[in-house]
């Protein structure tokens, strides 16, 4: 009996370390900014993006090389074809880009919002359309900002639809 006894407490400390050490000595190994400073985040370039996670955050980095000069778009066949607004506000220079509809809304996994600052800061946000509200904002500068949309199906297909500058206009 006693046999038995010592053998279940040995089970249970191996299953103990195996289930509990482990993950935690796992966990303490992945890089860190130091106390109070989050982990360099591992998500692809905009470009590239393909797998998203919720809740969808806001992200902001600042690059020393970034362009505000619009690229070129593509346009998906007609049947997935999705259509967008940009617009920024005259008093606080929020960029709100909306998802208003389309032959493809339906089928849209995914839309990312990248916007290019003026003063070269970069900030993303990414939003589903099966959301009440099909928009995403972020705060913009007073000059031009570059406004980039992309959009994944669930096919797995994905298309950059907007490449843009916007800026208020000039008053005479």
């Amino acid at each position: 009996m006693n046999k038995v006894v010592a053998g279940v407490i040995v089970l249970a400390i191996v299953l103990a370390g195996v289930f509990v050490v482990l993950p935690v000595m796992s966990r303490s190994n992945k890089p860190s900014g130091g106390p109070g400073i989050p982990a360099p985040s591992t998500t692809r370039p905009f470009a590239s993006q393909t797998a998203f996670t919720t809740p969808y955050p806001i992200s902001a980095t600042v690059t020393r090389s970034v362009s505000l000069e619009p690229g070129p778009t593509q346009n998906p066949p007609d049947k997935l074809m999705v259509y967008f607004s940009v617009q920024k506000d005259a008093v606080t220079d929020d960029v709100t880009v909306t998802l208003s509809g389309g032959p493809g809304l339906g089928i849209v996994k995914n839309v990312e919002f990248q916007l290019t600052r003026s003063d070269g800061q970069v900030l993303t946000k990414e939003f589903a359309p099966d959301q009440k509200l099909n928009e995403a904002t972020l705060q913009g500068t007073p000059g031009a900002d570059r406004v980039e949309v992309a959009v994944t199906y669930f096919s797995g297909e994905h298309y950059k639809m907007v490449d843009q500058l916007v800026q208020m206009r000039q008053r005479m």
